[in-house]
């Protein structure tokens, strides 16, 4: 191919040579379950299912699917697993002094069992 780098030509008759394009192979990401929790689906027989409203968000978000009186605590962690902010027994959390980006909220419950949450800001 015109513009293309040597080094791409080798992989290609590698991945196809051995194959390995079985190992390569991506899957389409379904973006209306995003506001699940990465725990997965086992978490919403057991009652508590946070998820966050709105997501994407500009100013502010609410952690929703868990009783607030359930939340110890909250952080946002940022993509590096850098905590940016803390918050304590309370299901809104203050994103508008925070860059677009892409972000975590681990949400910790009285049980001490913790969900993490994925947040767009917009």
């Amino acid at each position: 191919m015109v513009g293309e780098y040597p080094i791409f030509s080798v992989l290609r008759v590698i991945i196809h040579s051995f194959d390995l394009f079985p190992l390569f192979h991506f899957k389409k990401v379904d973006y209306s379950k995003t506001n699940r929790n990465i725990a997965g689906d086992k978490d919403f027989a057991s009652g508590d299912a946070p998820y966050l409203v709105p997501n994407p968000a500009d100013t502010y978000v609410k952690i929703e699917g868990i009783e607030s009186t359930n939340i110890t605590e909250v952080f946002l962690i940022d993509i590096t697993g850098k905590k940016l902010k803390e918050i304590y027994n309370k299901n809104i959390l203050d994103i508008n002094d925070i860059p677009s980006g892409t972000y975590f909220v681990r949400v910790m419950n009285k049980s001490q069992k913790a969900y993490y949450l994925k947040l767009i800001k917009k």
